[in-house]
Protein backbone atom coordinates (compact mmCIF):
# COMPACT_ATOMS: atom_id res chain seq x y z
CA UNK A 1 0.00 0.00 0.00
CA UNK A 2 1.02 3.48 -0.50
CA UNK A 3 0.85 5.14 2.56
CA UNK A 4 4.45 7.04 3.44
CA UNK A 5 3.71 10.26 5.32
CA UNK A 6 5.67 12.54 2.81
CA UNK A 7 4.95 11.64 -0.25
CA UNK A 8 8.20 11.79 -2.81
CA UNK A 9 7.90 14.20 -5.88
CA UNK A 10 8.42 11.76 -8.02
CA UNK A 11 8.51 7.29 -8.96
CA UNK A 12 11.55 7.23 -10.50
CA UNK A 13 15.08 8.89 -11.61
CA UNK A 14 13.56 10.07 -14.91
CA UNK A 15 9.69 11.23 -13.79
CA UNK A 16 8.66 14.32 -14.98
CA UNK A 17 6.78 16.89 -12.40
CA UNK A 18 3.87 18.78 -14.08
CA UNK A 19 2.85 21.34 -11.21
CA UNK A 20 0.17 24.01 -11.16
CA UNK A 21 0.76 27.60 -12.68
CA UNK A 22 2.43 30.17 -9.84
CA UNK A 23 -1.08 31.69 -8.75
CA UNK A 24 -2.14 28.26 -7.69
CA UNK A 25 0.95 28.09 -4.99
CA UNK A 26 0.41 28.44 -1.36
CA UNK A 27 2.51 31.98 -1.31
CA UNK A 28 -0.59 33.29 -3.93
CA UNK A 29 1.90 34.96 -6.75
CA UNK A 30 1.13 36.69 -9.40
CA UNK A 31 0.61 35.05 -12.66
CA UNK A 32 2.74 36.05 -15.51
CA UNK A 33 0.80 38.01 -17.81
CA UNK A 34 -0.30 36.32 -20.92
CA UNK A 35 3.05 36.27 -23.29
CA UNK A 36 5.58 37.18 -20.64
CA UNK A 37 5.27 33.56 -18.67
CA UNK A 38 9.01 32.15 -18.21
CA UNK A 39 10.26 29.39 -20.93
CA UNK A 40 9.25 26.20 -19.95
CA UNK A 41 12.13 23.60 -18.30
CA UNK A 42 12.16 20.04 -17.44
CA UNK A 43 14.53 18.60 -13.97
CA UNK A 44 14.82 15.46 -13.24
CA UNK A 45 14.15 14.48 -9.59
CA UNK A 46 16.35 12.22 -7.85
CA UNK A 47 14.93 9.75 -5.27
CA UNK A 48 17.85 10.25 -3.01
CA UNK A 49 17.00 13.69 -2.26
CA UNK A 50 20.17 15.17 -4.58
CA UNK A 51 20.45 18.63 -5.81
CA UNK A 52 18.04 19.18 -8.79
CA UNK A 53 20.24 19.05 -11.98
CA UNK A 54 18.35 20.37 -15.51
CA UNK A 55 18.45 17.52 -17.89
CA UNK A 56 17.57 17.42 -21.64
CA UNK A 57 13.99 15.77 -21.19
CA UNK A 58 11.11 16.87 -22.92
CA UNK A 59 9.30 19.78 -21.62
CA UNK A 60 6.83 19.14 -18.83
CA UNK A 61 3.10 19.93 -20.16
CA UNK A 62 2.37 23.93 -19.88
CA UNK A 63 1.00 25.16 -16.54
CA UNK A 64 -2.77 25.95 -18.50
CA UNK A 65 -3.09 22.29 -18.53
CA UNK A 66 -3.20 19.36 -16.28
CA UNK A 67 -1.01 16.49 -16.82
CA UNK A 68 -3.09 13.59 -18.82
CA UNK A 69 -1.04 10.27 -19.39
CA UNK A 70 -3.49 8.25 -21.56
CA UNK A 71 -6.26 6.83 -20.05
CA UNK A 72 -5.65 8.26 -16.83
CA UNK A 73 -7.96 10.81 -15.92
CA UNK A 74 -7.31 14.17 -13.60
CA UNK A 75 -8.33 12.82 -10.65
CA UNK A 76 -5.73 10.02 -10.58
CA UNK A 77 -2.83 11.31 -13.33
CA UNK A 78 -1.21 13.80 -10.67
CA UNK A 79 -0.42 10.26 -8.52
CA UNK A 80 2.13 9.12 -10.76
CA UNK A 81 4.51 12.02 -9.52
CA UNK A 82 4.21 10.93 -5.69
CA UNK A 83 5.06 6.79 -5.56
CA UNK A 84 2.00 5.37 -7.21
CA UNK A 85 2.77 2.82 -9.79
CA UNK A 86 1.30 3.95 -13.86
CA UNK A 87 -0.16 0.16 -13.43
CA UNK A 88 -2.26 0.79 -10.61
CA UNK A 89 -3.41 3.78 -12.28
CA UNK A 90 -4.24 1.89 -15.12
CA UNK A 91 -6.36 -0.74 -13.12
CA UNK A 92 -8.08 1.75 -11.38
CA UNK A 93 -9.13 3.24 -14.58
CA UNK A 94 -10.58 -0.20 -15.57
CA UNK A 95 -12.09 -0.85 -12.42
CA UNK A 96 -13.80 2.67 -12.77
CA UNK A 97 -15.38 2.18 -15.95
CA UNK A 98 -17.20 -1.68 -14.61
CA UNK A 99 -18.20 -0.08 -11.43
CA UNK A 100 -19.13 2.99 -13.33
CA UNK A 101 -17.62 5.72 -10.61
CA UNK A 102 -14.38 7.75 -10.79
CA UNK A 103 -11.22 6.52 -10.93
CA UNK A 104 -10.29 8.12 -7.66
CA UNK A 105 -13.17 6.25 -5.77
CA UNK A 106 -12.16 2.78 -7.91
CA UNK A 107 -8.60 3.65 -6.81
CA UNK A 108 -9.10 4.11 -2.89
CA UNK A 109 -12.01 1.76 -2.30
CA UNK A 110 -9.68 -1.19 -3.42
CA UNK A 111 -6.77 -0.04 -0.89
CA UNK A 112 -3.20 0.05 -3.14
CA UNK A 113 -3.74 3.66 -2.00
CA UNK A 114 -4.35 4.95 1.51
CA UNK A 115 -6.65 7.77 2.03
CA UNK A 116 -4.03 9.98 3.92
CA UNK A 117 -1.73 9.48 0.91
CA UNK A 118 -3.78 10.06 -1.61
CA UNK A 119 -5.31 13.41 -0.25
CA UNK A 120 -1.46 14.51 1.34
CA UNK A 121 -0.33 13.94 -2.40
CA UNK A 122 -3.32 16.04 -3.84
CA UNK A 123 -2.76 18.83 -1.59
CA UNK A 124 0.97 19.05 -2.20
CA UNK A 125 0.83 18.84 -6.16
CA UNK A 126 -1.63 22.33 -5.98
CA UNK A 127 0.70 22.92 -3.64
CA UNK A 128 -1.84 23.81 -1.08
CA UNK A 129 -1.80 23.18 2.67
CA UNK A 130 -2.77 19.76 3.81
CA UNK A 131 -4.76 19.84 7.74
CA UNK A 132 -4.17 16.27 9.55
CA UNK A 133 -4.55 17.96 13.02
CA UNK A 134 -7.19 20.23 14.48
CA UNK A 135 -9.27 23.17 12.60
CA UNK A 136 -11.31 26.14 13.15
CA UNK A 137 -14.74 25.52 11.67
CA UNK A 138 -16.60 28.72 10.72
CA UNK A 139 -19.84 29.17 12.60
CA UNK A 140 -20.92 29.59 9.36
CA UNK A 141 -20.94 25.94 7.87
CA UNK A 142 -23.93 23.74 8.13
CA UNK A 143 -24.06 20.40 9.31
CA UNK A 144 -24.44 17.59 7.82
CA UNK A 145 -24.71 19.50 4.75
CA UNK A 146 -20.84 20.47 4.25
CA UNK A 147 -19.65 16.91 4.64
CA UNK A 148 -21.54 15.55 1.80
CA UNK A 149 -20.32 19.06 -0.13
CA UNK A 150 -17.09 18.41 0.95
CA UNK A 151 -16.28 22.18 2.05
CA UNK A 152 -16.25 24.28 4.60
CA UNK A 153 -15.25 28.28 5.79
CA UNK A 154 -12.50 27.91 8.12
CA UNK A 155 -12.15 30.53 11.32
CA UNK A 156 -9.45 32.62 12.12
CA UNK A 157 -6.33 33.67 9.93
CA UNK A 158 -5.02 31.23 7.34
CA UNK A 159 -6.99 29.68 4.77
CA UNK A 160 -10.55 30.33 4.33
CA UNK A 161 -11.87 27.29 3.06
CA UNK A 162 -11.21 23.25 4.36
CA UNK A 163 -11.86 20.98 1.26
CA UNK A 164 -12.49 17.40 1.03
CA UNK A 165 -13.49 16.79 -2.56
CA UNK A 166 -14.58 13.03 -3.53
CA UNK A 167 -14.92 11.66 -7.14
CA UNK A 168 -15.87 14.02 -9.80
CA UNK A 169 -14.53 17.35 -7.26
CA UNK A 170 -10.90 15.91 -7.22
CA UNK A 171 -11.04 16.56 -11.16
CA UNK A 172 -12.54 19.97 -10.98
CA UNK A 173 -10.66 21.18 -8.04
CA UNK A 174 -7.38 20.40 -10.09
CA UNK A 175 -8.48 22.25 -13.42
CA UNK A 176 -9.57 24.98 -11.29
CA UNK A 177 -5.83 24.96 -9.89
CA UNK A 178 -4.67 24.83 -13.55
CA UNK A 179 -6.94 27.97 -13.98
CA UNK A 180 -5.32 29.93 -11.62
CA UNK A 181 -8.72 30.01 -9.26
CA UNK A 182 -7.74 28.88 -5.83
CA UNK A 183 -5.60 31.94 -4.97
CA UNK A 184 -4.37 29.97 -1.94
CA UNK A 185 -7.52 30.28 0.33
CA UNK A 186 -8.45 27.04 0.35
CA UNK A 187 -6.51 23.49 2.53
CA UNK A 188 -7.37 20.28 1.99
CA UNK A 189 -7.84 17.22 4.20
CA UNK A 190 -9.33 13.62 4.47
CA UNK A 191 -12.81 12.33 3.84
CA UNK A 192 -12.67 10.63 7.45
CA UNK A 193 -10.68 13.52 8.76
CA UNK A 194 -13.12 16.14 7.44
CA UNK A 195 -16.24 14.82 8.81
CA UNK A 196 -14.49 14.18 12.27
CA UNK A 197 -14.20 17.97 12.59
CA UNK A 198 -17.42 19.18 11.73
CA UNK A 199 -19.00 16.23 14.00
CA UNK A 200 -16.88 17.71 16.28
CA UNK A 201 -17.64 21.10 16.23
CA UNK A 202 -21.66 20.45 15.86
CA UNK A 203 -21.32 18.06 18.57
CA UNK A 204 -24.11 19.88 20.44
CA UNK A 205 -26.60 19.07 17.13
CA UNK A 206 -25.18 15.89 16.69
CA UNK A 207 -26.54 15.36 20.11
CA UNK A 208 -29.64 16.92 20.10
CA UNK A 209 -30.68 15.62 17.07
CA UNK A 210 -29.86 11.67 17.77
CA UNK A 211 -32.23 12.17 20.21
CA UNK A 212 -34.96 14.32 19.25
CA UNK A 213 -34.92 14.77 15.50
CA UNK A 214 -37.58 12.17 14.77
CA UNK A 215 -40.28 13.83 17.51
CA UNK A 216 -39.64 17.55 14.75
CA UNK A 217 -39.19 16.02 11.67
CA UNK A 218 -43.10 13.58 12.28
CA UNK A 219 -44.66 13.23 16.45
CA UNK A 220 -46.53 10.45 14.84
CA UNK A 221 -43.60 8.57 13.94
CA UNK A 222 -42.01 8.43 17.71
CA UNK A 223 -43.61 6.46 20.36
CA UNK A 224 -42.85 9.38 22.93
CA UNK A 225 -45.98 10.73 21.71
CA UNK A 226 -48.18 7.95 20.63
CA UNK A 227 -50.76 8.84 17.77
CA UNK A 228 -54.44 9.47 18.87
CA UNK A 229 -57.16 8.26 16.68
CA UNK A 230 -60.98 7.83 17.39
CA UNK A 231 -62.63 5.06 18.82
CA UNK A 232 -63.55 1.94 16.94
CA UNK A 233 -65.65 -0.99 17.07
CA UNK A 234 -62.91 -3.44 16.49
CA UNK A 235 -61.29 -1.86 20.00
CA UNK A 236 -64.34 -3.55 21.39
CA UNK A 237 -63.17 -7.55 20.59
CA UNK A 238 -60.87 -8.35 23.28
CA UNK A 239 -63.56 -7.70 26.00
CA UNK A 240 -65.83 -9.20 23.98
CA UNK A 241 -63.84 -12.39 23.61
CA UNK A 242 -63.36 -12.64 26.83
CA UNK A 243 -67.09 -12.24 27.51
CA UNK A 244 -67.92 -14.93 25.72
CA UNK A 245 -65.19 -17.25 27.21
CA UNK A 246 -66.87 -16.11 30.22
CA UNK A 247 -70.67 -17.34 28.76
CA UNK A 248 -68.83 -20.48 27.56
CA UNK A 249 -67.37 -21.27 30.95
CA UNK A 250 -70.60 -20.97 32.73
CA UNK A 251 -72.43 -23.08 29.36
CA UNK A 252 -69.97 -25.71 29.12
CA UNK A 253 -69.15 -24.43 25.91
CA UNK A 254 -65.69 -23.50 26.30
CA UNK A 255 -64.38 -26.58 24.89
CA UNK A 256 -65.65 -26.40 21.63
CA UNK A 257 -65.04 -22.99 21.53
CA UNK A 258 -61.28 -23.42 21.94
CA UNK A 259 -61.04 -26.28 19.68
CA UNK A 260 -62.44 -24.36 16.76
CA UNK A 261 -60.09 -21.45 17.19
CA UNK A 262 -57.28 -24.15 17.59
CA UNK A 263 -57.97 -25.65 14.32
CA UNK A 264 -58.65 -22.51 12.49
CA UNK A 265 -54.91 -21.30 13.55
CA UNK A 266 -54.16 -24.46 12.05
CA UNK A 267 -55.74 -24.20 8.88
CA UNK A 268 -54.73 -20.45 8.48
CA UNK A 269 -51.05 -21.49 8.76
CA UNK A 270 -51.30 -24.35 5.98
CA UNK A 271 -53.14 -22.25 3.45
CA UNK A 272 -50.25 -19.27 4.64
CA UNK A 273 -47.32 -22.24 4.16
CA UNK A 274 -48.92 -23.12 1.09
CA UNK A 275 -49.23 -20.26 -0.95
CA UNK A 276 -45.57 -19.49 -0.08
CA UNK A 277 -44.58 -23.03 -2.20
CA UNK A 278 -45.55 -21.58 -5.71
CA UNK A 279 -43.43 -22.62 -8.39
CA UNK A 280 -40.46 -21.02 -8.49
CA UNK A 281 -39.81 -18.09 -11.83
CA UNK A 282 -36.81 -17.91 -13.40
CA UNK A 283 -34.59 -15.96 -11.83
CA UNK A 284 -33.87 -12.45 -13.45
CA UNK A 285 -30.26 -11.50 -15.03
CA UNK A 286 -28.47 -10.19 -12.70
CA UNK A 287 -27.41 -6.32 -12.41
CA UNK A 288 -24.40 -5.41 -14.10
CA UNK A 289 -22.12 -3.74 -11.88
CA UNK A 290 -22.28 -0.01 -13.11
CA UNK A 291 -26.10 -0.57 -12.97
CA UNK A 292 -25.84 -0.75 -8.81
CA UNK A 293 -26.69 1.63 -6.69
CA UNK A 294 -24.10 2.82 -3.95
CA UNK A 295 -25.52 1.19 -0.66
CA UNK A 296 -24.67 2.02 2.77
CA UNK A 297 -24.28 -0.24 5.74
CA UNK A 298 -24.95 0.48 9.28
CA UNK A 299 -23.18 -1.36 12.68
CA UNK A 300 -23.99 -0.15 15.98
CA UNK A 301 -21.23 -1.70 18.64
CA UNK A 302 -20.52 -1.85 22.08
CA UNK A 303 -18.12 -3.71 23.69
CA UNK A 304 -17.83 -5.84 20.64
CA UNK A 305 -14.09 -5.95 19.73
CA UNK A 306 -13.59 -9.59 19.93
CA UNK A 307 -15.94 -10.50 17.02
CA UNK A 308 -14.84 -6.73 14.92
CA UNK A 309 -12.23 -9.47 12.43
CA UNK A 310 -15.09 -11.54 11.74
CA UNK A 311 -17.54 -8.60 10.98
CA UNK A 312 -15.19 -6.82 8.69
CA UNK A 313 -14.25 -10.36 6.91
CA UNK A 314 -18.00 -11.00 6.39
CA UNK A 315 -18.40 -7.44 5.05
CA UNK A 316 -14.86 -7.58 2.35
CA UNK A 317 -16.27 -10.56 1.27
CA UNK A 318 -19.18 -9.27 0.36
CA UNK A 319 -20.43 -9.66 -3.66
CA UNK A 320 -20.96 -5.51 -4.44
CA UNK A 321 -18.25 -3.12 -6.16
CA UNK A 322 -16.06 -1.69 -3.48
CA UNK A 323 -16.58 1.79 -4.63
CA UNK A 324 -19.91 1.85 -3.94
CA UNK A 325 -20.50 0.51 -0.54
CA UNK A 326 -20.24 3.16 2.26
CA UNK A 327 -19.74 1.18 5.19
CA UNK A 328 -20.01 2.87 8.81
CA UNK A 329 -19.16 1.70 12.45
CA UNK A 330 -21.05 3.43 15.26
CA UNK A 331 -19.25 2.77 18.54
CA UNK A 332 -20.04 4.75 21.55
CA UNK A 333 -17.05 7.26 22.88
CA UNK A 334 -15.87 5.41 25.78
CA UNK A 335 -15.75 2.00 23.83
CA UNK A 336 -11.92 2.37 23.46
CA UNK A 337 -11.48 -1.57 22.80
CA UNK A 338 -14.12 -1.71 20.04
CA UNK A 339 -12.43 1.68 18.35
CA UNK A 340 -9.09 -0.22 18.87
CA UNK A 341 -10.01 -3.18 17.22
CA UNK A 342 -11.17 -1.44 14.44
CA UNK A 343 -8.46 0.71 13.65
CA UNK A 344 -6.64 -2.56 13.48
CA UNK A 345 -8.86 -4.44 11.07
CA UNK A 346 -10.57 -1.33 8.42
CA UNK A 347 -8.07 -1.65 5.54
CA UNK A 348 -10.35 0.12 3.09
CA UNK A 349 -11.41 3.83 2.65
CA UNK A 350 -14.88 2.65 2.41
CA UNK A 351 -15.52 1.88 6.12
CA UNK A 352 -15.75 4.86 8.42
CA UNK A 353 -15.99 4.90 12.35
CA UNK A 354 -18.55 7.32 13.67
CA UNK A 355 -18.00 8.59 17.54
CA UNK A 356 -21.32 8.64 19.00
CA UNK A 357 -20.93 11.82 21.94
CA UNK A 358 -21.64 10.51 24.82
CA UNK A 359 -25.51 11.32 25.63
CA UNK A 360 -28.79 9.48 26.66
CA UNK A 361 -30.64 7.19 25.37
CA UNK A 362 -27.74 5.10 25.07
CA UNK A 363 -29.36 2.59 22.88
CA UNK A 364 -29.30 1.10 19.49
CA UNK A 365 -31.47 3.03 17.84
CA UNK A 366 -29.57 6.59 18.93
CA UNK A 367 -26.26 5.32 17.81
CA UNK A 368 -28.06 4.57 14.05
CA UNK A 369 -29.26 8.47 14.32
CA UNK A 370 -25.98 9.92 14.33
CA UNK A 371 -24.81 8.11 11.23
CA UNK A 372 -28.16 8.50 9.55
CA UNK A 373 -27.46 11.85 8.50
CA UNK A 374 -23.72 11.18 6.94
CA UNK A 375 -25.04 8.17 4.94
CA UNK A 376 -24.29 8.44 1.17
CA UNK A 377 -26.09 5.45 0.12
CA UNK A 378 -29.63 4.82 -1.90
CA UNK A 379 -30.30 2.46 0.19
CA UNK A 380 -29.48 1.43 3.32
CA UNK A 381 -29.09 -1.79 5.33
CA UNK A 382 -28.24 -2.06 9.02
CA UNK A 383 -26.33 -5.64 10.82
CA UNK A 384 -25.71 -6.65 14.21
CA UNK A 385 -22.58 -7.19 15.25
CA UNK A 386 -22.80 -11.04 15.31
CA UNK A 387 -23.97 -10.94 11.67
CA UNK A 388 -22.46 -12.76 8.84
CA UNK A 389 -24.18 -11.64 5.69
CA UNK A 390 -23.94 -13.40 2.60
CA UNK A 391 -21.52 -12.94 -0.28
CA UNK A 392 -24.94 -12.12 -2.29
CA UNK A 393 -27.24 -10.41 0.19
CA UNK A 394 -26.45 -7.02 -0.72
CA UNK A 395 -26.48 -7.46 -4.27
CA UNK A 396 -29.55 -9.34 -4.29
CA UNK A 397 -31.35 -6.74 -2.41
CA UNK A 398 -29.96 -3.92 -4.62
CA UNK A 399 -31.29 -5.79 -7.48
CA UNK A 400 -34.71 -6.63 -5.97
CA UNK A 401 -35.29 -2.90 -4.97
CA UNK A 402 -34.42 -1.71 -8.50
CA UNK A 403 -36.70 -4.21 -10.15
CA UNK A 404 -39.53 -3.52 -7.40
CA UNK A 405 -42.14 -0.57 -7.42
CA UNK A 406 -41.08 2.28 -5.49
CA UNK A 407 -43.85 1.19 -3.16
CA UNK A 408 -41.38 -1.70 -1.77
CA UNK A 409 -39.54 0.26 1.38
CA UNK A 410 -37.85 -2.94 3.15
CA UNK A 411 -36.86 -5.99 2.49
CA UNK A 412 -36.20 -8.74 5.34
CA UNK A 413 -33.56 -11.82 4.81
CA UNK A 414 -33.45 -14.80 5.96
CA UNK A 415 -32.06 -15.48 9.46
CA UNK A 416 -29.28 -18.55 9.34
CA UNK A 417 -29.13 -19.91 12.92
CA UNK A 418 -26.19 -21.34 13.77
CA UNK A 419 -26.29 -22.91 16.81
CA UNK A 420 -29.09 -25.28 16.28
CA UNK A 421 -26.90 -27.48 18.95
CA UNK A 422 -27.74 -25.49 21.87
CA UNK A 423 -31.47 -26.56 22.63
CA UNK A 424 -34.87 -26.17 21.76
CA UNK A 425 -35.03 -22.78 21.16
CA UNK A 426 -32.84 -22.05 18.03
CA UNK A 427 -34.76 -24.62 16.31
CA UNK A 428 -37.94 -22.81 17.01
CA UNK A 429 -36.83 -19.57 15.76
CA UNK A 430 -35.25 -21.28 12.74
CA UNK A 431 -38.78 -22.34 11.90
CA UNK A 432 -40.06 -19.39 12.02
CA UNK A 433 -37.47 -17.17 10.15
CA UNK A 434 -38.46 -15.87 6.36
CA UNK A 435 -37.59 -16.93 3.19
CA UNK A 436 -34.48 -15.39 1.95
CA UNK A 437 -34.68 -12.38 -0.46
Amino acid sequence: MYDEADPPLSRSRSAIVARPDAAANRNNQPRAAHGASAPARSIRIDPLRRPLQPSACPAPPSPSRPYLSPGWPADIAFLVHYGVAPAALSAAVAAAKHQGVSAAAALLADSPVSESHFYRSLARHLRLPFIEGEASIATASRYPQAIHAGVSPLGGTGPAFLLAPREAAIGNLILSAYRGELHGRFAITTPTHFARLLQTAFRAQVLRDASFALVSLDPALCTRQPPRRPAHPIDAMPLLFVAALGVAGATGLWAPLLSIAFFATVVLRLLASAAACDAPASPPLPLPDHALPRYSIVIALYHEARIVPQLIAALDSLDYPRAKLDIKFVIEEDDRETYAALRRNIRSSGHEIIVAPEGNPRTKPRALNVALPLLRGEFVTVFDAEDIPGPTQIRSAAERFMRAPRELACLQARLAIDNLADGWLPHGIMAQTPQAI
